[in-house]
């Protein structure tokens, strides 16, 4: 956490809709949401899902959002324990982001995001649809690719280690469940 900086962790129960919060600070560095009804009647149920996340002081995702399923020895301890750390954001939606640097010579990133683990794969077409290159990423875990560390890199070269020429190209993200494709161009 940022010292100095104030935090709000929300918990949701998605079968009750019941939501908890709890503000955090850099200095207290624990917190917890508390469920609890003063007619001890059950608030929350074995199998029941909870969304949690930490917003920063603007209202930013800032670690999550994690759902956890309540578990019989959960309810048995009387607590859930999750560990939160800023920064560790899990995206909503799968994206293919646009490469960079666009136009590019003699190679390039692709930065995309997933919403789930998938085995993932980038396929680079010329404008006449023929494949030039594939790039199997393997199996992804959840999460964000958009930095040159992390994101996909292709150097410009076909399938057999041939420089590409100059022009467009497309370049296509597939997961199981998940499609997308972009445009790119080569300068040199």
């Amino acid at each position: 956490m940022e010292t100095g900086t104030g935090y709000t962790l929300v918990a949701e129960n998605l079968r009750t809709g019941i939501i908890a919060t709890e503000n955090v600070t850099s200095a207290v560095k624990r917190s917890s949401a508390v469920w609890a009804d003063l007619n001890r009647k059950s608030v929350i149920e074995a199998g029941d899902k909870l969304e949690i996340a930490l917003y920063d002081e603007r209202g930013n995702i800032v670690s999550g959002p994690f759902q956890r399923t309540v578990s019989t020895a959960d309810i048995r301890n009387a607590f859930l324990s999750l560990q939160l750390n800023v920064g560790d954001v899990q995206p909503k939606d799968t994206i293919l982001a646009q490469n960079y640097p666009n136009p590019f010579n003699p190679e390039t990133w692709i930065p995309y995001q997933l919403s789930q683990s998938a085995e993932v794969s980038i396929h680079i077409h010329n404008v006449a649809g023929h494949l030039i290159r594939t790039l199997d990423l393997g199996l992804k875990p959840t999460g964000s690719y958009m930095t040159p560390a992390t994101a996909a890199y292709w150097d410009g070269k076909n399938s057999v280690g041939e420089r590409v020429a100059s022009g467009i190209y497309f370049y296509t993200l597939q997961t199981a469940d998940f499609a997308a494709t972009r445009r790119m161009v080569i300068l040199k």
